[in-house]
This record gives C-alpha cells, structure tokens and sequence, in this order.
C-alpha cells in the first residue's frame, strides 16, 4: 500500500520567482500567497472573471499536488461552481501550455472549518514555468489566503499509531480552536531524512507545511488537509541508515 500521509512544503516560496502578470489590491500583496500568515491574504485589484499567478522555477519541476487556503472566500463570492486550472509551460509566454482543470464546488472544500481545497494532477508534466488560474461565473475581486504546489514529501511510511491529535482555543484573541498533532515515525532512511532536513525543517521557523491524505482521512479526522507550523521536530538515528521522527504541528488560523 502506499504512503497515505504526505508532507507539501512551499516549494514555491524557497525555489522560485513571481512573475509579475497579476496587479493586486492595496495591501492584499502577491507575496502574501507565500511569506505570510495565514489571515494575510492576496485579492486582485479590479473585479473580474479570471485572475491568474504566474511562477518561474528556473528549472523543470513535475507537480504532484497544488492547494489553495481559504478557497471558500472564491466559491462564496461565485454565483456558481469556479474553475481551477494549473497550467504549465516550457515558455514564459505559455505557449503549448499542460493544462490540469479541477472544479471548485462546496464539496470540494476541505479542511477542518471546510475553508481550503487540494487537487493531485495527474501524472503531470515536468514544466519550468507555472500558472494558477482562477475562472469565476461572476466578476468580482478574486481573494484567497494561500497557494502551494509542488513535489510533497513521502516519507515512505505512514506515522505510528496512536497518533495525537488535540484541538483547542489558545486564548480570547484566537480566530478560532487550531489542532496540534503529535506524530512519530519509524524506519525513515538518511535519503528522506536529508530531504525533510533541506526542504522543511530548515524553514520550519518561517515557512508552513500542508499536512494531506491521500485515501484514508481519519489520520487527520477527516479532513484531509490541514496548514500547519511545525513547532518541534526531533530525529533518533536508529542504525543501518535508519532514523525516527518525532514531530509536532500545530495548524494555522
């Protein structure tokens, strides 16, 4: 059986360029997709039935999901189901473009206040340059939290049973109750290890993580995806190439 369980870290945010096609509202900034909070959001500048972000990898890079936080400020504003298209291209100008269209519907909206949405392309070509575009019945200023897409990290194996999941309110400024989630795993080998230190653990201070399932949800109570801050990771070297994980992440509000 394969790995339920996967890792999608802001490959985006750490590996490439924003291209410049989208002018957003005052204050609702592009970076916002990517270097900042969750409760800090993008939102074009003029109303319209399209909205589109343009990313540079500089190198090739094969997508095998994409995800966008607070998709529900979209399906909400919309006088019917929105398009999502993830387009890629060996060009700049996206010419000969790969395209993977998903509809944005009210069941499609996941997580744990059924705010966010995720899709896995599939088998989706390796493109250097990527576009997300948005596709709206009605014409309005398009808003949303958080993009990422990216090559999710598989650690191989599934976290070890019990798992610990907790959700409570903070304090009396807390938007709303987040989870924390205690995980472990077991058997991980120096190739992933090395992966998760690179790509995660090095930005774990600044940079959020997107927690997903694949097939089985109740890992996550069933919500399939969940944003989080991982705030303590600790590795134990078990021999032979081998290593455990313990990690704590607490989702974002």
């Amino acid at each position: 059986m394969s790995t339920n369980l996967l890792i999608g870290y802001p490959l985006i945010s750490n590996y490439a360029l924003l291209g410049t096609t989208t002018t957003a509202a005052t204050d609702f900034e592009a970076a916002n997709l990517f270097n900042a909070p969750r409760s800090e959001h993008f939102k074009i500048a003029s109303a319209a039935t399209t909205s589109q972000v343009d990313i540079d990898f500089g190198s090739n890079v094969a997508p095998d999901f994409y995800c966008i936080m607070r998709a529900d400020l979209i399906r909400k504003n919309d006088s019917a189901d929105s398009n999502i298209d993830l387009i890629g291209s060996d060009s700049s100008s996206f010419s000969s473009p790969s395209t993977y269209t998903a509809t944005l519907t009210n069941a499609r909206l996941v997580g744990p206040n059924n705010e966010d949405f995720i899709e896995f392309p599939s088998s989706a070509a390796s493109k250097r340059y990527w576009r997300l575009k948005i596709t709206t019945t009605a014409s309005f200023k398009h808003e949303y939290s958080k993009f990422a897409f990216g090559v999710a990290l598989d650690l191989s194996r599934d976290p070890l049973y019990p798992r610990k999941l907790s959700r409570k309110t903070e304090g009396v400024f807390s938007r709303k109750a987040n989870y924390t989630i205690d995980l472990n795993w077991a058997g991980i080998t120096d190739a992933n290890r090395k992966i998760f230190d690179d790509n995660i653990e090095t930005f774990q201070d600044t940079m959020p993580v997107y927690l997903f399932t694949k097939d089985y949800h109740d890992l996550l109570n069933e919500h399939k995806i969940i944003q989080c801050n991982i705030s303590k990771s600790e590795w134990q070297p078990i021999g032979l190439g081998l290593n455990n994980l313990s990690c704590r992440f607490e989702e974002t509000i």
